[in-house]
C-alpha cells in the first residue's frame, strides 16, 4: 500500500460484486508473471492516477489464482466516472474483450463471488459488471454475456447452495 503522502483510505461497506478486467493492451499469456503485472499495475495507479494501492479487491490470473489487492474494507478506485463505494471490486488479470477466460477463471471468479455474497449478505441481483455502472465495455466482451445471461448468478447460488 501506498504511504502517507497519498490519499486516505476511505472505508465503506459491501453492498455489490463488481466484476472488472485490468483491459490492458494484449492478452495475458501463460508465461506472463501475474505478480509483475499487479506490482505494474500498483506503479502505474500511484504515478497517473495517485491511488494508494492496486484498484482492485481481489484479481484472477489465467489459473483461476487469486490475488487480494485493495483491502476490502476500503473503497476500491476505476478509471470511469462511477462511484465505487460498496462495490467488492473482481478484477481479471487481462484483457477480455481479446481473450476467452479458462475455466479455472470462470470457477474462482464464482467461488469468490459467493464468498462476498455470503460475507457481506449481498443479495445475488447485486452482481455486475463494471458496464452496469459506467460507459465502459469492462470486462470485455467474453464475460459481459455471463453476467447478463445469469450464468455467474447461477454458479454462486449452487456454491452457496452447498
Amino acid at each position: 500500500a501506498g504511504g502517507a503522502a497519498l490519499p486516505l483510505r476511505v472505508p465503506h461497506r459491501i453492498t455489490h460484486v463488481t466484476m472488472h478486467h485490468v483491459g490492458s493492451a494484449e492478452r495475458l499469456r501463460p508465461a506472463d508473471d501475474p505478480s509483475a503485472k499487479l506490482r505494474g499495475l500498483q506503479s502505474w495507479g500511484a504515478s497517473d492516477r495517485n491511488w494508494w494501492d492496486v484498484p482492485y479487491h481481489f484479481l484472477i490470473d489465467l489459473s483461476g489464482r487469486v490475488y487480494e489487492g485493495r483491502d476490502w474494507r476500503y473503497m476500491g478506485e476505476t478509471n470511469t466516472g462511477y462511484n465505487p463505494s460498496g462495490h467488492f471490486l473482481i478484477s481479471m488479470i487481462g484483457n477480455y474483450g481479446l481473450q476467452e477466460p479458462t475455466q479455472a477463471q470462470l470457477d474462482a471468479i464464482a467461488d469468490l463471488m459467493a464468498w462476498a455474497v455470503e460475507r457481506f449478505d449481498v443479495p445475488l441481483d447485486r452482481i455486475g459488471g463494471h458496464y452496469d455502472y459506467a460507459e465502459t465495455n469492462c470486462p470485455g466482451r467474453y464475460l459481459r454475456p455471463l453476467l447478463e445471461d445469469g450464468t455467474f448468478r447461477r454458479m454462486v447460488e449452487a456454491r452457496l447452495a452447498r
